[in-house]
């Protein structure tokens, strides 16, 4: 869309518009963390956005998430190309009212996994990596953030550095809360704008923690680096081999 004024102009000296406006983003999950992560994209200029998610607005949603009475019953993908519409309508949306599966191609820069299953982020993990045998690493970035009430935790992947590591935070089983305490809108924003500062550092070559994790709670923030998270992966694996044994 051509517009007479620059809607980047106050933070034009911050992020590089020219970057930003020629990535191409697979979003999958348009729910708690995806809706206000598509939303801070989108403001600070990415230029192309797509995607996928299977679900309609519940009543449950109403709380927990940016939609509101008005697009009740209707698709999740369809209510939020329409509000980026409104508030974006420089970023190209593209939707799928799909299910994201290990055989979808990927044809990104960046990949978010905005999504509440360990399953389904294995399956885009499948992806991204055909996605490098298929079209020569194509994708660059995966982030992965995660969100249970008031924790937040933010995996910063990039595909052929950090497969180790991350793989690992794909095993094992998630801790299950009772449905009246899995989400808050509040986390959801923080989270959405997490990602959005995670992808700007990627664009400026400034990542310096590849995994943080947010009690907001409690206001504590833990990150790590590339070597840190490693190491943990390791350490924890050693763990399991050393509890599998005895």
């Amino acid at each position: 869309m051509e517009l007479d004024f620059n809607p980047q102009l106050r933070h034009s000296d911050l992020l590089p518009a020219d970057r930003l406006g020629s990535l191409k983003v697979c979003l999958i999950g348009a729910g708690g963390i995806g809706a206000p992560t598509a939303l801070a994209l989108a403001k600070i200029g990415v230029g192309m956005l797509e995607i996928y998610d299977d679900d309609d607005v519940d009543d449950v949603n109403l709380g927990p998430q940016m939609y509101g009475t008005d697009v009740l019953n209707k698709g999740k993908v369809h209510s939020l190309r329409n509000m980026l519409r409104k508030q974006a309508p420089w970023t190209t949306v593209e939707i799928n009212k799909t299910r994201f599966t290990s055989v979808t191609d990927v044809d990104h820069d960046v990949v978010i996994s905005a999504v509440d299953s360990l399953a389904v982020r294995k399956e885009i993990w499948q992806a991204v990596q055909q996605s490098e045998v298929n079209l020569g690493n194509r994708c660059k970035l995966l982030l992965d953030p995660r969100m249970g009430a008031e924790v937040f935790s933010l995996k910063v992947v990039e595909p052929k550095l950090d497969g180790s590591w991350y793989e690992y935070s794909l095993e094992g089983k998630p801790v299950e809360a009772p449905c009246t305490a899995r989400s808050t809108f509040y986390c959801g924003l923080v989270a959405g704008g997490l990602v959005a500062a995670a992808l700007a550092s990627w664009v400026r070559d400034e990542i310096h923690f590849v995994d943080y994790s947010l009690d907001m709670r409690n206001m504590v923030m833990i990150q790590q680096t590339r070597d840190q998270a490693r190491a943990s992966a390791k350490e924890t694996r050693g763990q399991v081999w050393r509890n599998a044994e005895r």
